[in-house]
């Protein structure tokens, strides 16, 4: 059974009543400490709250990135951007899906954007083909275009090509090389 315990992150007056974790692992605290530290809101909560995703960059194998929580090496970077005060961050694939409300959707928008860097004819699932649209990455055309065909296995060559100019549209804009 944990405890409830305050948490000061030594820079300012803000103060977490939170369950300590029983592990000693100290990445969620630095995590926590390091969003608020970057964000307007003095609170986890709505710290938290603040945060949108950018974009996913997949790192070298040979020159791997750190999370925000410290942890190294991490392959999938997520950046996430702050929209009161523009301020930018890179965690990884596990730390986003800790604190970041949109986490349901992160999970399932890094698996498809590696599944489309693979083979470029596979098909954005739901949470992608939102985000790019809510991003303005599609023009209406290409948006009404792939959700017509969203659900279609079998696609004409000329549709696939248009699929394939679509999903690399997405991944130059969401995938930095």
């Amino acid at each position: 059974m944990s405890s409830e315990h305050l948490y000061h992150d030594g820079n300012s007056d803000v103060y977490l009543s939170v369950d300590k974790p029983k592990s000693k692992q100290e990445a969620p605290w630095k995590l926590i400490t390091e969003i608020i530290k970057r964000s307007e809101a003095a609170t986890w909560e709505e710290a938290k709250k603040e945060w949108n995703f950018q974009y996913a960059e997949f790192a070298p194998w040979y020159d791997p990135g750190t999370c925000l929580c410290g942890h190294k090496p991490i392959i999938e970077l997520c950046h996430l951007a702050n929209r009161y005060n523009h301020r930018e961050v890179i965690v990884g694939n596990v730390c986003v899906t800790k604190f970041m409300d949109i986490a349901e959707d992160v999970k399932r928008i890094i698996p498809c954007l590696l599944r489309i860097k693979e083979k470029l004819s596979k098909s954005l699932n739901i949470e992608t083909l939102e985000l790019a649209i809510d991003s303005y990455l599609l023009t209406d055309w290409e948006a009404a275009f792939y959700w017509d065909t969203l659900g279609k296995r079998k696609l004409s060559l000329k549709q696939e090509n248009v699929r394939k100019r679509i999903n690399k549209k997405v991944l130059d804009s969401l995938v930095k090389q």
